[in-house]
């Protein structure tokens, strides 16, 4: 997930060796597999994930053949890590209502993932906040015009929480001046003195330049 590439974690006792594997869409793991069957004592699994066992020592013999297809079939854009997202949610439209609505589709899981949401052009009130080494705390609301905003009318703030995104924010330069579109789930803080719904950011990219 984190660099988008096939990958393969294999552990040696002695003579014997054994693995699992993880794919992106773009690689079809069972077929790259099949393709070096005889490598294996045995195998199986399907498109994204399979497990298999082989001697330790042909495992060389394994990396040189699927980095050859990998490399004969993969492109430059198959690499780029996607997220598949159910809907744009502006700020102003999460209610509780909403939020219990999504509970009541639980558990979630493999054949029933949670609801990933999108919203564009928040705006940071304080610069990013990094939590325990790893995370990130955000402050957001939606960038509104001055003109669409009255006496009656306020941007609502949320607490957004990037889970180890830290290392990429401070790699990105992200700042209070930056505008993100942010994907999301949402989440209740139980905290009985600041709790309430809050934002768990899956990812964001700035925003792109408003048309004029």
């Amino acid at each position: 997930d984190r660099y988008s590439r096939p990958v393969l974690v294999i552990s040696r006792d002695g003579a014997q060796a054994q693995g699992s594997a993880r794919s992106i869409d773009a690689f079809h793991m069972l077929e790259a597999l099949e393709s070096c069957a005889t490598l294996f004592t045995r195998f199986g699994g399907h498109k994204h994930a399979a497990g298999f066992a082989l001697p330790s020592d042909r495992i060389a013999e394994l990396r040189a053949h699927l980095d050859a297809r990998a490399r004969s079939c993969l492109s430059a854009e198959d690499l780029q890590p996607t997220l598949i997202y159910d809907a744009e949610l502006p700020l102003d439209q999460i209610s509780s209502a909403l939020y219990s609505d999504l509970c009541r589709m639980e558990p979630f899981g493999m054949g029933n993932p949670e609801p990933v949401f999108i919203a564009r052009r928040l705006r940071m009130l304080v610069p990013p906040r990094i939590v325990k080494d790893k995370h990130v705390k955000l402050r957001v609301r939606q960038a509104t015009p001055p003109s669409a905003t009255t006496a009656r009318s306020f941007p609502r703030v949320f607490d957004a929480l990037g889970w180890r995104l830290a290392e990429r924010i401070t790699q990105d330069a992200i700042s209070d001046r930056d505008t993100l579109d942010l994907a999301f789930t949402l989440v209740e803080n139980c905290h009985p003195d600041f709790g309430g719904l809050e934002l768990s950011v899956c990812d964001y990219v700035r925003s792109a330049a408003a048309a004029v």
